[in-house]
């Protein structure tokens, strides 16, 4: 699975989450209570960590672009000198 992928992943399930939170409380069950201050803190905390993974995810494809690309120069460069010290390149 890719970051890609799991970001939506998590994306989607923080719009159910919302979802179901915002719902209003069914009001002919009979234990039927708002949130506690106690679970909105939780609820925040929750939301605050899936944030935090997102741009986890995120820095890290970023960082394994940067190591891609200065793999790619590194070994042009290889090349570059591989053909400018052959014997024959004189």
């Amino acid at each position: 699975m890719t970051n890609r992928q799991k970001q939506a992943a998590v994306g989607i399930g923080m719009a159910i989450m919302w979802g179901f939170w915002l719902m209003p409380t069914a009001e002919d069950l009979p234990d039927a209570k708002p949130a506690t201050p106690l679970e909105w803190k939780l609820f925040i905390a929750l939301n605050f960590v899936l944030i935090v993974y997102v741009h986890i995810l995120n820095i890290r494809e970023h960082q394994q672009q940067l190591r891609i690309e200065a793999n790619q120069r590194y070994w042009e460069r290889m090349e570059t000198r591989a053909r400018n010290n052959h014997p024959t390149a004189r």
